[in-house]
């Protein structure tokens, strides 16, 4: 990377903050025992803030998954994540949507075939696309998204200096809360972010759209809010949850449900379980043909032939189990949901044998 193309204010941010953490707040530690209030106050904003970046910036803005009812709800989501101070809506919404559009070729930001550490880190170290208006329309016409975009260092500088004040104030350390509250909370959110773009890339499991390096892995959910599911969202961007599974680690998705549930937001977008029953299918099919194909097994065209003959009739199935239940056939509903789990089984059997 040349000189002239280095973004040295994004450079410098992260440079200065984690040398504010991994110098400063050791030696504070030496001479300090911080009140318990402090650690309390990161957990709790670290979670305030993520949360304004996965259920906000992300869902909301980048991918329209649900919509606020009010003005003053959109305003409390703008609020938590500035406080994350991760660029603004529109630049963010803008690099993320080219992130789905061109996802591991030259035109994504954070393109993981140039390696795991660019995904991190050096991405946000180079001179980035001013925001094309014209790619973000639905964003751009946002008043309050608009000023936020004009007005960003005045509206970071004052996210983070109410709770900066407000716990430096509770525990009579200022210093403390400084280090502990803002640096340290912005360093950890940062690191589990970017997290996104690099290990959820990189290593984990791949059910619903193989073609790509995003990925499906557990343990980058749990410090990321549950943006570790990361294969499903690529292949249903637009649905309101990541892990779909209701013991998948996603509060996004709980708060966004709990909030629908009190009619704060609207419009949720959720996929069908029909529609993601159809992508596992159409993803198994290209991974058995590929097992076939690498194998070079004799019983090749029989074996074919018993993919296609399984993977048609699930298929019909699962279109008279949408037509009977959009009709209310409850009856015929439950014979074809129980044709489907004998098939289902039947299918499972196949792409082990093919695995060994």
């Amino acid at each position: 990377m040349k000189l002239k193309e280095v973004n040295w204010l994004n450079l410098s941010f992260v440079v200065i903050t984690h040398l504010i953490v991994i110098i400063g707040l050791p030696l504070y530690l030496i001479y300090n025992s911080p009140s318990s209030i402090l650690w309390w106050g990161l957990l709790g904003l670290f979670l305030f803030s993520g949360l304004g970046i996965t259920m906000g910036y992300h869902r909301l803005y980048a991918h329209k998954s649900y919509t606020p009812s009010n003005k003053i709800v959109e305003g409390l989501i703008v609020f938590m994540g500035t406080l994350a101070t991760q660029g603004t809506i529109l630049q963010w919404s803008f690099d993320h949507r080219r992130h789905h559009a061109y996802v591991d070729t030259e035109k994504d930001p954070y393109d993981i075939k140039k390696g795991f550490w660019h995904a991190h880190w050096f991405w946000m170290f180079k001179k980035k696309d001013t925001v094309n208006f014209k790619e973000v329309p639905d964003l751009s016409k946002n008043k309050l998204l608009m000023f936020q975009h004009k007005h960003y260092l005045l509206c970071i500088l004052v996210a983070n200096l109410i709770p900066f004040l407000i716990f430096g104030y509770l525990t009579n350390d200022y210093l403390g809360s400084f280090l502990i509250v803002w640096m340290l909370r912005l360093v950890l959110l940062h690191e589990a972010t970017w997290c996104i773009n690099s290990l959820a890339h990189y290593y984990g499991s791949k059910y619903y759209l193989r073609e790509v390096s995003a990925v499906d892995n557990w343990i980058v959910s749990l410090f990321t809010l549950g943006e570790g599911y990361h294969n499903y969202h690529h292949a249903f961007a637009s649905d309101y949850r990541n892990g779909i599974k209701w013991y998948n680690f996603d509060p996004g998705k709980w708060v966004i449900w709990t909030l629908s549930k009190i009619e704060l937001v609207k419009d949720k977008t959720k996929m069908s379980n029909n529609t993601i029953m159809r992508r596992l299918i159409r993803e198994d099919v290209k991974l058995m043909d590929e097992e076939i194909s690498i194998n070079k097994r004799k019983d090749a065209e029989e074996i074919k032939n018993k993919i296609k003959l399984l993977s048609t009739s699930l298929y019909k199935r699962l279109g008279e189990m949408n037509e009977f239940k959009k009709t209310n056939q409850s009856d015929n509903y439950t014979k074809a949901s129980k044709e489907f789990e004998i098939l289902k089984k039947e299918w499972i059997k196949l792409s082990k044998e093919l695995e060994h």
